[in-house]
């Protein structure tokens, strides 16, 4: 199956600040980069990106911007692999 993660809930705007750009694009990068690695492992998997977007996109915007994901059973797939 494919999973896709979407930086907004159906309805909701995308928000961007001048000090970053695009709030969820931010994170995103940030997220591949190792932050998202949770239980640093050096593997970051779709649930953990997940979690990590949700959290911080959704903090930062005062909860007015909320990432989803389509497939609940796919979550632990490994997504990157970062050294």
């Amino acid at each position: 199956g494919i999973v896709y993660i979407t930086s907004t809930k159906a309805g909701e705007e995308s928000y961007e600040y001048p000090s970053m750009g695009a709030v969820f694009s931010h994170y995103f990068l940030r997220g591949i980069k190792g932050e998202a690695d949770s239980n640093e492992n050096k593997i970051i998997t779709i649930k953990e990106l997940f979690d990590f977007l949700k959290t911080i996109v959704s903090r930062e915007t005062y909860n007015k911007q909320v990432p989803q994901i389509n497939r609940e059973g796919y979550r632990d797939i490994p997504f990157i692999v970062i050294n």
